[in-house]
């Protein structure tokens, strides 16, 4: 149960945009297009970024800093609970800015009969030699999870964009790692979890990442 003030200052704004992406993303896909519907874990990672570009990012930290706590549990794309709906955002915010912000990658997500991450790759619009898959993808995204806010790097392409407030609604827009998320909750974002390596076998989801501490360097690392 929760307040008034927090529906109105939290969840409410952000419902219309969320599910008028649904509304859209079905009718361009299934009504024009005669595709079957978008993967759940995508349509809603997309509707979780609209409410992101249109200044109701409030309740997204929230989602991401339950994924930043194990990231290695979780698939990009692999299921809509909470957590797994922050990933999926930060992904997306990710190529977002990766596209330079591009319209015409969430056009080309919505405007498809392609799905999951084929939809993904062939959406994106300036794909490099060094970026053009969904392995790629998911490898620089995960350095930008671990180098954002730390210092670590320079590039841009290794990091998220600086948060800033959108001047309507005066909420932040796109992603932080280390920072005090400003959402009504008194979320504190750490970055991603780390586990510390102490030999052994280590185990992955699909497309997922694990972020592990050295001592010193191994010979060798195996994972499955």
């Amino acid at each position: 149960k929760i307040s008034n003030s927090f529906w109105k200052s939290n969840f409410g704004p952000s419902v219309f945009p969320h599910e008028l992406q649904h509304l859209i993303n079905y009718y361009q896909r299934v009504v024009v297009k005669g595709a079957v519907t978008e993967a759940a874990c995508l349509n809603e990672g997309l509707s979780h970024l609209i409410e992101d570009l249109v200044g109701y990012n409030v309740e997204n930290p929230s989602r991401y800093d339950l994924f930043l706590a194990s990231p290695q549990s979780y698939s990009a794309c692999g299921g809509t609970s909470l957590a797994q709906r922050g990933g999926i955002y930060l992904f997306l915010r990710y190529l977002y800015e990766r596209s330079g912000n591009s319209k015409t990658f969430l056009k080309n997500m919505v405007q498809t009969s392609d799905k999951s991450y084929a939809n993904i790759v062939n959406a994106f619009p300036s794909k490099t030699d060094d970026f053009d898959s969904i392995g790629e993808f998911l490898r620089q995204w995960g350095a930008a999870l671990a180098y954002t806010d730390s210092g670590a790097s320079t590039a841009d392409k290794f990091k998220y964009k600086a948060r800033v407030l959108n001047s309507t609604t005066g909420n932040y827009e796109g992603a932080c790692m280390d920072c005090s998320a400003q959402d009504n909750r008194g979320t504190i974002l750490t970055g991603p979890s780390y586990g510390t390596y102490s030999g052994g076998t280590y185990s992955l989801k699909d497309s997922s990442t694990r972020f592990l501490k050295f001592s010193s360097t191994p010979s060798k690392i195996t994972f499955s």
